[in-house]
C-alpha cells in the first residue's frame, strides 16, 4: 500500500489508478516475483465516495541458475536472457530465453550446444534451471557448393557470408564477468576463465541461419530466370579432433526461363513503339525480375511525365514451365490527364510573385510533369531567399483533371549584420563590419559587403610617425552583387559582380589595390558546369628601402612588381563533377580545365579607360592554361583510394611580356605538397642560384657581391618563393575509416615547379610523404595533417616536415 499514490480521502484519477498499477508490477518484479499479476483496478462507487480494489497475484519468487556451462560464465549466460521489464515471466517467455542462449553458443562455435529447462517449487520459491550441453567447439573450415554452374563457389561463398552477416544480432560490449575484475584483484583467488569470442557467422555453422542465407541465394537465382531453383539441403562433416565442420551446400538450378513475348495492353495515350523503347528486356533475354520491374517503373514514368498521376501499371507472366518460356504482359490503366489549374503562392512576404513564377517555370494549364516539380523546387531553393520550399497538388487523392498547384515557401531573414572591434600592436585598433541581404528589392539579388579598417599607432610603427591620419590608415572592402538567375534558355546561371578595395601601410612597403571581377555561371547539366570570368586589377607597390621585422604576408606581397600594374583577364572554366558527394566523394571522379588570358593596359605615364586608371609599368600579354582531374576508388568497407593529377603552364603572346606574380603557379600547403608550408616550395630551376647565392654569403669575408636573399639563407631563414610558369603535381591518398566520424589518411604528393618551362623535366618531380586525421563535418571534413619532406634541400634551409589543418579534402 506505501507504493499506491492513490489514498483514502484523496481525488479519483484515472490516469493516477494506471501509474499505481505499473509501480506494483516493477515493484513485484524487482522483489523477484517475476510471474506476479497486476490487474486492472476494480472501482465502485457509491455517491461521492469510490472503493478501489487492486487485484494482485504475487506468485513465487524466481531464481535462475545454470548448470553445464563450462566454457561461458553464468553472468554472461544471464545477461543474454533478456526478459522483458514488465513482462511476466512465464513459459513462453524461458522457451525464447532457450532460444537465445542457444544462439550465444552457437555465435561461438558451439554448434551442437543445447539448452533446456526445469523449474523446481520449494516453498515460496521457484527455480528456473537452464541445462546446457555445450559440445565441442567447432569452426568451419570449407564450404563447397554442388549443382550450382550459373555463379562460381568463390561468388556464392562471397553472398552466403553477406547474407549471414547482414542477419548476425549485435555483440554486447558489456564485460564478460563482473566478477572477474574483483576475482583478480585477490592475489589466491581463481579468476574464471575468459569465455570465448564470438565468431564471424561465416565461421561457425548455424543450420537455422545457414538456411535463412541460403534460401536468399536461391531467391536471387529464382529473380535472374531460373524460376525452378532450390536448396536441397546443407551436409556437414564434424572432426571433433581438429575442431573443424566442412559443409557442403546442395543446389538444383533447373533451366533458366528466357522471355518469348512483350506485349502492351490499355496504352492510348502513348504509342506501342514509345512503351517498347522503355522495355529493359526483349524477347530472348533471360527472364530477370529486375529488369521486369526496371520496364514497368520506366513505363509508369512515362505516362507521369504526360500529366496521368492516376496511371498504373501491372506485369502479368504467363510462364510454359515445360519449354522455359515466359510471356510479359504490360497492363497500363492510364487514367485521366491531369492539367494545372491556378498556381498559389503563400509565404512569399518580400519576394515578388513575378520573380518566384520565373523560377518556378510552371504554367496553368500544362500538363503535370513530377521531373518539372522537382526542378521548379530546386530553382527555387537555388534563388537562395528561402529557408523551405514546399510544392503539392490540392486533394491529390481526389480523380480530377485539373489539380491546384500551392507553393509554400518560407524566407529567410531579411538581412544579417555583424561587427566587432579589436586591438594589434602591429595594426593598432581595428573594427569590421558585414552585411548581407539576400534578397534586395524583393528580386532575389544578393547583396553582401564587408568592410575592415586598421589605425596603426606611433608607439608601435615609429616609420608612420608625422604621416597624416588619412595617410595612414589601413583597410579593406568588399562589395559584391549576385543574381539567382538568368534566362539563357535551358541552362540554370548566375551573375556576380565583386568590387575589392585594399589599403596596406607597412615598414618596407606600401600596397594599394583595386578589382573589380564580373562572373557567369552556368550550370549546363547536373554534372557539367562553366564559368566566365572577367577581372580588371590595378597594384601599387611603393618599396620603401627600409627593413626590419616582416611577416609571412609581408614577404609574399613583397613579390609583387614594383609600380603600377594594370591589367585585365578573361577566364573560361569548364568543370565534370561524377562524384557521389563533392564534399566528401568515396566514388567517381572530377575534372576542370581553364584558360585565362590576360593582357596590361597602358604603359608608364598613360591614363587608361577615360582617365581613370593609371598605365601599367610591367608589360603582360600572356595565356595560362591549367587542368586538373582526380579520381576515387572505394576500397573495402567505407576505405577509398583517391588520386589527383593536376598540371598547368603559363605561355607568353609576345617576345616582351612579363608575368607578373600572382599570376604564376605555387606549390606548397595543405592542398598541394604537404612537405612545405603554403607557397613554400622553389622552383626547380631557381634552387641552384639560390644555393650558390648563400654559399657565397656564407663563406666571403666582405660580403662583396652578396645579395639581399642571401644574406637571408646564409642566417638560415627561408627563401620566398617568386611562383613558377609550369608545374606538375601528383596526389595518392589512402583514406580508413576508424569509427564514427573519425578517419585516417595515408598520402603521397609528387611534384615540381619550374620558372622556365622549357626546362621541365618529368625526372625532376620531388616527393613527400605523410600522415594525418580527417573528422568528417557536414561542410566538409577537417583535416590535420603531417607532411615529410622526403629530399629536403640542406643548401636553402628547406623544413624537413610540415603540419597543416585545412576544410576540405581534393
Amino acid at each position: 500500500a506505501g507504493l499506491l499514490r492513490t489514498r483514502p480521502g484523496a481525488t479519483l484519477d484515472e490516469d493516477e489508478l494506471e501509474a499505481d498499477v505499473r509501480r506494483l508490477r516493477t515493484a513485484l518484479a524487482a522483489a523477484g516475483h517475476r510471474r506476479s499479476r497486476v490487474g486492472a483496478p476494480r472501482v465502485r462507487v457509491e455517491g461521492t465516495a469510490a472503493e478501489v480494489e487492486f487485484p494482485v497475484e504475487a506468485g513465487p519468487r524466481l531464481a535462475f541458475a545454470f548448470r553445464g556451462n563450462d566454457a561461458i560464465p553464468s553472468s554472461v549466460l544471464a545477461r543474454e536472457l533478456r526478459f522483458e521489464e514488465g513482462q511476466p515471466v512465464d513459459v513462453p517467455a524461458v522457451g525464447a530465453a532457450v532460444d537465445r542462449l542457444v544462439a550465444l553458443y552457437r555465435s561461438r562455435g558451439y554448434a551442437a550446444a543445447r539448452v533446456e529447462s526445469s523449474e523446481t517449487l520449494r516453498g515460496g520459491e521457484l527455480s528456473v534451471v537452464f541445462h546446457v550441453e555445450e559440445g565441442p567447439r567447432l569452426r568451419v573450415r570449407a564450404i563447397r557448393f554442388e549443382g550450382a554452374s550459373h555463379r562460381s563457389e568463390a561468388w556464392l561463398r562471397e553472398r552466403l557470408r553477406e547474407h549471414l552477416d547482414e542477419d548476425a544480432p549485435e555483440e554486447d560490449d558489456a564485460p564478460a564477468d563482473g566478477a572477474r575484475a574483483l576475482l583478480l584483484s585477490v592475489p589466491v583467488a581463481e579468476p574464471r576463465p575468459t569465455p570465448p569470442p564470438a565468431l564471424a557467422p561465416s565461421r561457425t555453422f548455424d543450420g537455422a541461419a545457414w538456411d535463412r542465407a541460403v534460401e536468399r541465394i536461391v531467391a536471387g537465382h529464382r529473380a535472374e530466370g531460373y524460376l525452378q531453383a532450390l536448396h536441397l539441403g546443407t551436409s556437414v562433416l564434424l572432426d571433433a579432433r581438429l575442431g573443424v565442420v566442412d559443409a557442403t551446400i546442395r543446389l538444383r538450378e533447373g533451366e533458366r526461363t528466357v522471355v518469348d513475348a512483350i506485349g502492351f495492353e490499355g496504352a492510348s495515350a502513348v504509342s506501342i513503339a514509345e512503351l517498347a523503347r522503355e522495355a529493359r528486356l526483349a524477347p530472348g533475354d533471360a527472364l530477370v525480375l529486375e529488369r521486369v520491374e526496371q520496364t514497368r517503373a520506366a513505363i509508369l514514368r512515362v505516362y507521369l511525365a504526360r500529366g496521368h498521376i492516376y496511371a498504373r501499371v501491372d506485369v502479368r507472366e504467363d510462364v510454359d514451365r515445360e519449354r522455359h518460356a515466359a510471356a510479359l504482359r504490360f497492363v497500363v490503366s492510364e487514367g485521366p490527364r491531369v492539367r494545372i489549374g491556378r498556381i498559389f503562392l503563400s509565404g512569399n512576404r518580400r519576394t515578388r510573385d513575378d520573380v518566384v513564377r520565373r523560377a518556378l517555370s510552371l504554367s496553368e494549364g500544362e500538363p503535370y510533369d513530377p521531373d518539372r516539380f522537382a526542378r521548379g523546387q530546386a530553382a527555387l531553393l537555388r534563388l537562395g531567399v528561402f529557408r523551405s520550399v514546399s510544392l503539392r497538388l490540392q486533394e491529390p487523392d481526389v480523380l480530377q483533371e485539373t489539380k491546384d498547384v500551392s507553393v509554400e515557401l518560407a524566407e529567410l531573414p531579411w538581412a544579417t549584420l555583424s561587427q566587432g572591434v579589436g586591438f594589434s600592436v602591429a595594426n593598432g585598433p581595428r573594427a569590421f563590419v558585414e552585411w548581407g541581404q539576400p534578397n534586395l528589392g524583393g528580386r532575389a539579388l544578393e547583396l553582401s559587403a564587408r568592410a575592415k579598417v586598421n589605425y596603426p599607432l606611433d608607439e608601435f610603427r615609429p616609420d608612420l610617425v608625422g604621416k597624416r591620419p588619412v595617410d595612414r590608415v589601413e583597410g579593406r572592402a568588399d562589395v559584391g552583387l549576385r543574381t539567382a538567375s538568368v534566362d539563357l534558355g535551358a541552362f540554370p546561371s548566375r551573375l556576380r559582380g565583386d568590387v575589392i578595395g585594399e589599403i596596406v601601410h607597412r615598414r618596407a612597403y606600401g600596397l594599394r589595390r583595386l578589382t573589380g571581377v564580373a562572373g557567369l555561371d552556368v550550370g549546363v547539366t547536373y554534372r557539367v558546369a562553366f564559368s566566365l570570368q572577367y577581372e580588371l586589377e590595378v597594384d601599387r607597390i611603393d618599396k620603401t628601402g627600409q627593413t626590419g621585422s616582416l611577416t609571412r604576408v609581408d614577404l609574399e606581397r613583397l613579390r609583387f612588381d614594383v609600380g603600377d600594374t594594370t591589367l585585365h583577364a578573361l577566364r573560361p572554366t569548364l568543370s565534370l563533377d561524377y562524384r557521389d558527394n563533392s564534399v566528401h566523394p568515396r566514388s567517381g571522379w572530377f575534372a576542370t580545365g581553364s584558360a585565362e588570358w590576360a593582357r596590361s593596359l597602358g604603359s608608364p605615364g598613360d591614363r587608361v579607360l577615360l582617365g581613370a586608371l593609371p598605365g601599367s609599368d610591367i608589360h603582360t600579354n600572356m595565356l595560362k592554361l591549367s587542368a586538373a582531374a582526380s579520381g576515387y576508388l572505394p576500397v573495402g568497407k567505407g576505405n577509398v583510394v583517391a588520386l589527383s593529377l593536376r598540371g598547368g603552364r603559363v605561355f607568353p603572346l609576345d617576345a616582351s611580356s612579363r608575368t607578373i606574380v600572382p599570376r604564376r603557379f605555387f606549390l606548397g600547403g595543405a592542398t598541394t605538397m604537404r612537405g612545405f608550408a603554403e607557397e613554400e616550395m622553389i622552383q626547380q630551376d631557381v634552387r641552384p642560384v639560390l644555393a650558390a647565392e648563400a654559399e657565397h654569403c656564407a663563406t666571403s669575408p666582405t660580403g662583396t657581391g652578396c645579395t639581399d636573399r642571401g644574406r637571408a639563407l646564409a642566417r638560415g631563414e627561408r627563401p620566398v618563393s617568386e611562383g613558377a610558369e609550369a608545374y606538375l603535381l601528383g596526389k595518392a591518398e589512402l583514406r580508413m575509416r576508424l569509427r564514427g566520424s573519425l578517419e585516417a589518411g595515408l598520402f603521397v604528393d609528387v611534384g615540381n615547379l619550374w620558372l622556365d618551362p622549357s626546362r621541365f623535366r618529368v625526372l625532376d618531380l620531388r616527393a613527400n610523404a605523410g600522415f594525418g586525421l580527417r573528422f568528417v563535418t557536414p561542410i566538409g571534413p577537417a583535416v590535420l595533417d603531417l607532411g615529410f619532406n622526403l629530399s629536403p634541400d640542406g643548401s636553402i634551409n628547406e623544413r624537413l616536415f610540415a603540419p597543416h589543418f585545412t576544410i576540405g579534402l581534393f
